[in-house]
């Protein structure tokens, strides 16, 4: 077996990267880096048995080899678990994470046994689902999103959109949560005040891609149609991560589109289907 190690510093406490990190909920969305729908079963205490598993059922079956809260944890891998049963595996497989602290945030340091034919596609999701880590610890110490630039500078424009929404305040609240950015009040175009109110996403002329707005409009009531409208992200498993929290809810969590990258799609508090894009 190989040993390989990564790292990240987190502006965030111990207590709060070791919470994020080992909870249900959170576990599930800086996981989604590995596999969208990971979870776990059963107890970090020492000596424990846990199951870390996919959306299929499969996974691999361990246990607790050392737990030192805040500063240490060492999970020790048996068994593979497939459809057809267990296979154990020759060797125990470690897993180790240690925590320092670093400044005002903390260092997590990971060291994990693995088979060299595995270390390319390692060394590919481990820094993907760190990054995810990162955010959740961070956003959840400064009670503020991690900004993510929504507007991808390689896309063709469109020209101008509009989200039709039943409930202003609770739809810009969740499109400002999950995209971590602000909408502005944007006058009304029309010469008639009555029944329209509009809220413009950040963005410009000058900028690539097109812009548009949330619209409550007398007359016009939201929900599905025929028009799915995208977001461009960085990595769409962050913003996607964001959905349910903030009242939204995740119909197809992150998966590849080819050569085009990936994709998430959402259903917003208004009941709109959006989607969620990235090249990574």
């Amino acid at each position: 077996m190989k040993k390989l190690p990564y790292s990240t510093i987190i502006q965030a406490p111990r207590q709060i990267v070791w919470d994020t990190m080992l909870s249900p909920d959170t576990y599930r969305q800086w996981t989604s880096g590995f596999c969208a729908g990971s979870y776990y079963e059963g107890s970090w205490e020492k000596g424990s048995c846990l199951k870390f598993l996919s959306p299929s059922g499969e996974g691999m079956r361990a246990e607790i080899a050392e737990n030192r809260p805040l500063e240490h944890l060492s999970i020790r891998h048996l068994a593979c678990i497939q459809a057809t049963g267990e296979e154990l595996f020759p060797e125990p497989a470690y897993e180790n994470y240690t925590f320092r602290d670093s400044g005002t945030g903390t260092e997590l340091q990971v060291e994990m046994d693995t088979d060299e034919k595995y270390e390319a596609m390692f060394t590919e999701m481990w820094p993907r689902a760190l990054k995810l880590l990162k955010i959740l610890c961070e956003e959840k110490h400064t009670h503020q999103p991690t900004p993510i630039n929504i507007m991808s500078n390689k896309r063709n424009p469109i020209g101008w959109f509009e989200i039709y929404v039943n409930d202003m305040p609770r739809a810009k609240a969740f499109y400002e949560a999950v995209f971590a950015t602000k909408l502005e009040a944007l006058g009304n175009p029309t010469a008639d005040d009555a029944g329209l109110e509009m809220w413009m996403f950040p963005g410009g002329p000058e900028q690539f891609g097109c812009n548009g707005s949330l619209c409550k409009m007398d007359g016009c009531a939201a929900g599905g149609g025929g028009t799915l409208i995208y977001f461009s992200c960085e990595d769409c498993a962050v913003e996607a991560a964001r959905v349910t929290p903030n009242g939204g809810t995740l119909y197809k969590e992150k998966f590849a589109i080819g050569d085009y990258g990936f994709i998430a799609i959402a259903c917003d508090t208004e009941g709109n289907t959006i989607g969620l894009h990235s090249m990574k």
